[in-house]
């Protein structure tokens, strides 16, 4: 009898610690993802400094994505590669299905109407990316995530807003600025009026 109640309560001790950790299982697969930033196509909003012990560690929520208003320009996302789909990116949203974007080299057209349930993904270091302009619009099924946070380093711990602002004055800085007004200029929002 004592070896079959020890088995019971091994069972229990396995079940339990099983019910403790399924929340934190689910958590990680279904909503969030944490990710750390390679390379420098997202440079200077993310890995701002090359070395590899600051690269910056995101937390990315996967759920967010399949809002019907999940999605805007100038989100910064974690998507699979339309051509190799192994390989994972994160880029900036551009813009959005139906926009119309002025394309960069080497695009083949200057410009490119979007197709529904697509969109235009770019680095904000655009001669460092391997983004749109090379491969075109995106389909929206292959977004994984959208960068909620960075975790790491720890002095750029937090919300993004912070990323673009000036450390010791709090203002965006006027780089950042130049660079919203930028890829701004480039995109052709649809009339809501002739739809």
């Amino acid at each position: 009898m004592p070896a079959l109640f020890r088995g019971y309560k091994r069972l229990w001790k396995f079940a339990r610690n099983a019910l403790f950790w399924s929340p934190t299982a689910f958590f990680v697969s279904e909503l969030y993802s944490v990710k750390q930033v390679a390379g420098r196509s997202m440079q200077p909003t993310l890995n701002p400094d090359d070395s590899e012990l600051s690269q910056d560690v995101g937390l990315f929520n996967r759920w967010a994505v399949h809002l019907p208003d999940g999605l805007s320009r100038g989100d910064i996302i974690l998507l699979k590669h339309p051509n190799y789909p192994g390989c994972i990116l994160i880029k900036r949203i551009i813009a959005l299905p139906d926009d119309t974007v002025e394309t960069l080299e080497p695009y083949p057209v200057p410009k490119v109407r979007l197709p529904p349930a697509h969109v235009w993904v770019e680095g904000d270091e655009p001669w460092q990316s391997d983004d749109s302009n090379h491969y075109g619009p995106v389909s929206i099924g292959l977004i994984d995530a959208k960068l909620v946070c960075l975790l790491w380093p720890w002095w750029r711990m937090g919300g993004l807003a912070r990323l673009d602002r000036d450390w010791r004055t709090g203002e965006v800085s006027q780089r950042a600025k130049d660079r919203a007004a930028w890829r701004r200029r480039r995109i052709i929002e649809p009339d809501p009026s002739s739809g």
